[in-house]
């Protein structure tokens, strides 16, 4: 168990201003929900103060702009979260690594075989690991990085390249930013986020070598064929080298995964009465790959405290104006601006990179629905469709979308 300390000593030896009776005892350091007797929590974000209220901590880290938050004993400091981790190392002792690695971590350098290496860690060449290092999942150790004898790396910590820890060191991420796709597994911390949901829809992929390209089928442009309730869009990539194909149908298959086998013969089927062009792009190819689309809410929450969704993870869209991996780039860009403008606040700051982005999310990701079901039209509404396409002209379709492509951080 951790060794307790007064609220006195801990002033005395982390500094800050004490408010409240010197001799309260704190056991461990905890969050504001959590908390319970012999526990101190922090406040480093506002928007909560009614949680302190509702707290059952002994203590609470605030700043100095909230001291009459609450009639608890409490600290005052310019940054509680700092002050929280540097407690928490204060306040806890050195834990024993159980030894071992992870199946999935990557080690590029030897470990000893006291320490312990977490699932998706990855430890770079040329880094020393003490004994009894404990690194955590997710972690990242770059190059030439020594760390001393029983320090701890809590999840999602990034080590630079040759930096030096000493010993008995607790390491903590500042934030944790889930960007693991569709199928996060951070989403689950945060509540309030809703889960992927199937969307009746699946695409089958597969690449033709140009040569392999058939008749009358361009091979240096986008072609785009719509029909009902499936579409197939075509494009070269590897500069030019080949086509990339994509179909789109309408089915309930919606198993998790991206590669599963497509059967030829089904998705043949399913565009036996398109045009020539359609099935001969269809019957080229030797092989296809089929995964079922699924989105995700963005009305849902994105945060909680220091962890936050970005990209997929908390909005992944159906593909139909390409923008899902547009909006993850959009997305790391407002964080990266509000973590600059809040450094000392990451709470603040995630809050602020939600609210900023939601709004513009959510019409991308209402607009890429819409485009879904104009795609998928039949009978009356697919020939209005049409002609509509046909009036409006190629540059007037994509000046529709100046919206999505001109945007500015």
């Amino acid at each position: 168990m951790p060794s307790p300390r007064t609220l006195g000593e801990i002033v005395d030896l982390l500094g800050g201003e004490l408010v409240g009776e010197p001799s309260v005892a704190i056991q461990r350091v905890a969050t504001l929900e959590a908390a319970g007797e012999g526990d101190i929590g922090f406040l480093a974000n506002p928007r909560y103060q009614s949680k302190v209220a509702e707290s059952r901590a002994s203590a609470v880290i605030v700043a100095p702009s909230a001291r009459d938050v609450t009639d608890a004993p409490r600290i005052l400091t310019p940054d509680p979260y700092l002050y929280f981790a540097r407690l928490a190392q204060l306040l806890s002792p050195a834990r024993r690594a159980r030894g071992g690695c992870a199946r999935t971590a990557v080690l590029e350098s030897e470990v000893p075989d006291s320490a312990e290496i977490g699932h998706g860690s990855w430890i770079g060449p040329g880094t020393t690991i003490g004994e009894r290092v404990i690194v955590g999942a997710g972690c990242h150790v770059g190059a030439g990085v020594v760390i001393g004898d029983d320090t701890q790396l809590y999840p999602s910590v990034s080590i630079y390249d040759c930096c030096r820890l000493g010993s008995r060191c607790i390491v903590h991420s500042g934030a944790v930013i889930g960007a693991d796709g569709v199928w996060s597994s951070t989403r689950e911390q945060i509540p309030g986020a809703p889960g992927p949901a199937p969307t009746g829809r699946t695409a089958w992929r597969t690449v033709i070598p140009r040569d392999n390209v058939p008749d009358g089928v361009p091979a240096n442009r986008v072609g785009l064929w719509l029909g009902p309730h499936a579409h197939l869009v075509h494009y070269p990539i590897a500069g030019g080298a080949a086509v990339n194909v994509v179909a789109i149908v309408e089915e309930t298959w919606d198993k998790p995964g991206w590669n599963a086998r497509g059967d030829y013969r089904r998705i043949a089927e399913r565009f036996n009465h398109w045009p020539s062009e359609v099935k001969a792009i269809l019957a080229a190819p030797q092989g296809w790959q089929k995964w079922a689309l699924t989105a995700v809410d963005p009305a849902g929450s994105w945060v909680s405290g220091n962890t936050a969704l970005l990209g997929d993870a908390a909005h992944a869209m159906v593909p139909f104006l390409a923008q899902g991996a547009a909006m993850a780039i959009e997305d790391a860009a407002v964080l990266a601006d509000s973590l600059r403008a809040s450094p000392s606040d990451v709470p603040a700051a995630l809050a602020a990179y939600e609210a900023a982005r939601k709004p513009r999310v959510a019409k991308v990701w209402n607009a890429a629905k819409k485009t879904g079901e104009h795609y998928h039209m039949d009978g009356t509404l697919a020939r209005l469709r049409d002609v509509a396409l046909g009036l409006l002209g190629p540059r007037l379709v994509l000046a529709q979308n100046d919206w999505i492509y001109r945007w500015r951080p």
